[in-house]
């Protein structure tokens, strides 16, 4: 097994003449281009409220016999153990209840996220 080892402006890189599975592997990470890693946008306190009120408007749509369940899971009051059962109940509904639900779910889901967030921000921040 032979490697030849260059130092490059991005520091060392490995060049493989031939070798085995382990010396490849090595060779791949260290000479693979990392891709940028982009930071998250971050959203002011402002633009939180906004978008939770936006999503409150949503979920206000939500069948009537899911909204207790809606209520519970975007402000964080249910059991873990409970979520499940009474997920899979609900997907057993009319198809226009189900539709609503897979459509709708990322909704709930930023939702909590953001009233999570709105909960952390210091007092009047808003």
């Amino acid at each position: 097994m032979f490697a030849a080892i260059s130092v490059g402006e991005r520091g060392a890189s490995v060049t493989c003449l031939r070798g085995g599975r382990i010396l490849e592997d090595r060779c791949w990470l260290t000479n693979r281009h990392k891709a940028p890693v982009e930071p998250l946008t971050v959203r002011s306190a402002g633009e939180l409220i906004e978008r939770r009120t936006e999503l409150e408007r949503l979920t206000a749509t939500a069948p009537a016999d899911q909204r207790d369940l809606i209520e519970r899971i975007t402000h964080a009051d249910i059991d873990p153990a409970d979520l499940l059962p009474r997920l899979l109940d609900a997907t057993r509904v009319q198809d226009a209840r189900r539709a609503w639900i897979i459509a709708d779910w990322p909704h709930i889901v930023e939702l909590e996220q953001i009233n999570t967030l709105i909960a952390a921000q210091p007092a009047l921040a808003h």
